[in-house]
């Protein structure tokens, strides 16, 4: 016979479920956008076996030092393989199971001894209230929307499972197994992104404040446990330097930031999010024209807001106060990415704020019920109730229109364009969608104006050329590709894409330096050498010509056309 109490579990949990996946039942179709392109390019994901090679993404890709989100997309490709639904229903599935963990775990947190008394009553209609509000908020539909981002999400549902385990041993007979699969899920979570590396510090503080109440109780009393948990932390180091470019995360390249410049532009970004959470209007995929903080001076304002909260929090958790944890939960989780470790490619994501979104929600979550408690009458109880499943279901249909934003790549990135419409990045971004729909006018536009955003960078300068190349413009071409090449006279692909513009203008001599200039730098350019082996052929230098069609098929042995037209060109030798 089921009771009372786990039939209303039950309903709970039919209502988590439904209500994320009507909230993000929208996103199913959408394509495979920007850092996906880690998906489809990534061939350790092409097989299960051998299982350390799956483990191992290639370095210095969006999974590099993140092996079980690696082997989580090789699985998906085994059962659906370019089917992007299946990536897809997998990200929501994630969320789904991170909310059902989080209800669990919030019902057993408000019945600890030291909340029991003041919340115990109400835990269960906390726990539903904050699950589903996080759910189902827009700020979220990056993590789960946005392929790639599975980082975030598996992360986080480790970093939930943990805490759960955690506080399952203090109501079990078993504790000593529960805390085993804590230390496990953080083990786990290491693995997934490196922001995990903050579990181990908050169930230390989670204890003090909420179990203990001293900061010296947990380690006297759980010593083997806290040294467990102590031991996973050299993971995240271990992963990084040994299956990434620990370079190309971090340093002082991103508009050439120091720590402190970092540190101050975040203040303004954290409020960004703030103000997302309470009111998520503008929500954008990409941050990259985030204006630089260059003295106090420019973020005054959100910078005294930030150093409030933290001289807040500070002050709570020296008095040991339970909801001082509230404040750590959000600071922590976000310290890697958004204190003074620059991050050289993303001044800032709406995904960094998965997790610390909970404690923005719960403080909501609990002034509601610490009004409804105060009522006398039970109609105006009811009313917030009623309140609360509204707010839910704006945030939901929030949500599923935000979704339909990633349902193209035009639609996604015309959307960061006209909300950031200073970020080169996403013009280009935009360019390259256009291009693949077919829409050469406005793909070529946005490439204009990608370049006149960011002049000196010679990336926006050479895919503009390209395409003023294939309409047939080459001297508009060759003078946006000479730009990129004299921009960064080390990339080869410019001098390829320059000496193809030059052969097109038919000025073979000066093409034919251009391709020799990028086998200098590379080799393994085999675009150069196919181009070098047309121009040899048109000469008739058919043997040099065969030999540069040899060298490119034995670094593509997989491209027919190259091989068509060695083909074509040895017989035509015979």
């Amino acid at each position: 016979m089921v009771t009372h109490s786990r039939a209303r579990t039950i309903v709970a949990v039919v209502v988590i479920l439904a209500a994320g996946a009507f909230a993000y039942s929208t996103g199913l179709s959408g394509p495979l956008i920007y850092d996906d392109t880690a998906i489809w390019g990534n061939p350790t994901i092409r097989s299960l076996w051998p299982l350390w090679k799956t483990l191992r993404a290639p370095p210095g890709s969006t999974f590099a030092s993140r092996p079980l989100v690696n082997l989580s997309f090789a699985i998906n490709y085994a059962i659906t393989g370019n089917d992007v639904r299946g990536y897809h229903v997998t990200n929501i599935a994630i969320h789904l199971l991170a909310a059902l963990v989080l209800f669990g775990l919030l019902r057993r947190v408000f019945r600890l001894p030291r909340l029991v008394d003041r919340w115990g009553s109400s835990a269960e209609a906390i726990a539903l209230g904050t699950t589903l509000l996080w759910e189902v908020h827009p700020l979220l539909s990056e993590v789960v929307t946005y392929t790639s981002t599975r980082t975030e999400g598996l992360m986080g549902l480790f970093f939930l499972v943990a805490f759960y385990c955690f506080v399952r041993g203090f109501e079990s007979l078993h504790a000593s197994r529960w805390r085993a699969a804590c230390v496990g899920a953080c083990v786990l979570g290491m693995g997934c992104k490196e922001v995990m590396a903050t579990a181990p510090i908050l169930i230390y503080l989670f204890d003090a404040l909420l179990v203990c109440g001293t900061f010296a109780g947990p380690w006297r009393q759980r010593r083997k446990f806290y040294t467990a948990l102590a031991l996973t932390l050299p993971i995240v180091p271990i992963l990084v330097w040994t299956q990434a470019d620990f370079a190309a995360k971090t340093g002082q390249g991103f508009q050439l930031m120091t720590p402190w410049t970092y540190a101050l532009t975040q203040c303004g970004m954290i409020v960004h999010y703030l103000r997302l959470a309470v009111w998520p209007n503008g929500l954008v995929v990409d941050y990259w024209d985030w204006p630089i903080a260059q003295s106090v001076r420019d973020v005054w304002p959100q910078a005294a807001l930030i150093v409030g909260l933290l001289l807040v929090t500070a002050w709570a958790l020296l008095g040991r106060r339970p909801w001082a944890f509230l404040g750590a939960w959000f600071f922590v989780i976000l310290a890697p990415t958004s204190s003074f470790i620059p991050l050289r490619l993303e001044i800032g994501a709406e995904r960094r704020m998965y997790l610390p979104l909970i404690s923005v929600v719960m403080v909501v979550v609990l002034g509601a019920v610490r009004l409804a408690m105060a009522c006398k009458t039970r109609l105006v109880r009811d009313g917030f109730v009623l309140i609360l499943a509204g707010m839910v279901a704006v945030l939901a249909l929030a949500t599923r229109w935000r979704n339909v934003d990633y349902s193209t790549a035009v639609l996604i990135w015309s959307d960061t364009v006209a909300k950031r419409p200073n970020n080169a990045r996403a013009e280009g971004m935009l360019a390259e969608a256009l291009l693949a729909a077919g829409r050469l006018r406005d793909s070529r536009a946005a490439y204009e104006r990608a370049v006149q955003l960011k002049p000196w960078d010679g990336n926006y300068q050479n895919m503009l050329g390209n395409l003023l190349t294939g309409e047939g413009k080459t001297d508009d071409a060759i003078s946006h590709l000479e730009r990129a090449v004299m921009l960064a006279p080390k990339e080869p692909a410019f001098h390829t894409s320059l000496g193809y513009a030059l052969a097109r203008k038919g000025d073979t001599e000066a093409a034919m330096r251009q391709f020799r200039s990028a086998l200098r730098l590379d080799p393994k350019q085999v675009d150069a050498l196919v181009y070098i082996a047309d121009i040899l052929a048109a000469r008739g230098d058919t043997a040099e010509a065969l030999l540069h069609l040899h060298t490119a098929m034995q670094l593509a042995p997989n491209d027919a056309e190259i091989r068509a037209r060695y083909e074509r060109l040895k017989g035509m030798q015979q």
